[in-house]
């Protein structure tokens, strides 16, 4: 079954949810081999490597070469071939009696239906600090007693993931052919709510053209800018509808809406739903 995916770099953006959580450790040994399912994997998953090396295959072809310290996100639906080599084992001083560690989790976007954030195996960057952060908690984790807590394992996921959002967006458009549009894009998210936002501004900012604005943006993100920020307005009015008691007439305001009849005619035409029934709905 095909999956929809959705680009790491935007995952910071939306409201998600972490399901079905679990962890588990073992002390692998050199040659091991697993591969997955025929269907592919049933969650995502993030494999910590503490103790030995490992190389992914898909239809007989390397895609990826891992090492000790390193983390792979593991798609839900992928398919693939893991050998490990190098591995530490029993009789080596300090080790902990494991040598990866594994947590699976699944991803629904805001509409309960499932996603993943690749199409195929890859490894998690981050800053190198901020790696060996994650690499010392997942260890520290794993070796105790509380391993079994899945509200520690979901918290720590959330917090990696947005990490490792955030990195990848801010790689994305800082270097090559996007960075001219880097100020532009932070300048709408901190002022979408404005109703003062204009391409010509937003060009001006970039300096460049709004026709050439127009079209980076476009290939930058998929959507025009205008759509994008009509994305950011509906997504926090999500989350204030979900999590506040802000009436509808606040929210509009909040969101950058004057008249809260347009604001909800605006909502419905972009997620079918009247913002009254998507409270009642999450108020159940």
């Amino acid at each position: 079954m095909d999956i929809n995916i959705i680009n790491i770099s935007e995952l910071f953006r939306i409201d998600y949810s972490l399901l079905y959580t679990a962890a588990s450790h073992k002390l692998t040994k050199n040659g091991y081999q697993y591969s997955t399912p025929k269907t592919g994997r049933r969650l995502s998953g993030i494999n910590t490597f503490t103790g030995c090396n490992a190389e992914y295959y898909k239809d007989n072809r390397l895609i990826l070469t891992v090492r000790k310290g390193d983390m792979v996100y593991l798609p839900q639906n992928s398919i693939y071939t893991v050998k490990t080599s190098q591995c530490r084992n029993e009789s080596e001083p300090g080790l902990l009696g494991f040598n990866e560690v594994l947590m699976n989790f699944g991803l629904l976007d805001e509409h309960g239906d499932p996603f993943s954030l690749a199409d195929t195996v890859c490894r998690i960057t981050m800053k190198p600090e901020r790696i060996n952060y994650y690499y010392n908690r997942i260890i520290a984790l794993a070796a105790s007693e509380l391993f079994e807590y899945n509200g520690l394992i979901k918290a720590l996921l959330y917090e990696l993931l947005t990490d490792f959002s955030v990195f990848m967006r801010s790689e994305n458009i800082t270097s090559g052919e996007y960075s001219r549009l880097h100020t532009a894009i932070r300048h709408i998210e901190r002022n979408y709510a404005s109703k003062k936002l204009s391409i010509r501004e937003l060009a001006d900012i970039c300096h460049i053209s709004e026709s050439c604005f127009r079209r980076l943006f476009m290939k930058y993100s998929g959507v025009t800018p205008a759509r994008y920020i009509a994305e950011l307005r509906i997504a926090r009015a999500n989350t204030l509808l979900r999590n506040t008691g802000f009436n509808v007439r606040e929210i509009a305001s909040l969101v950058g809406f004057d008249d809260p009849f347009y604001f909800s005619r605006f909502y419905k035409k972009n997620t079918g739903n009247p913002p009254s029934l998507e409270r009642e709905t999450n108020s159940r």
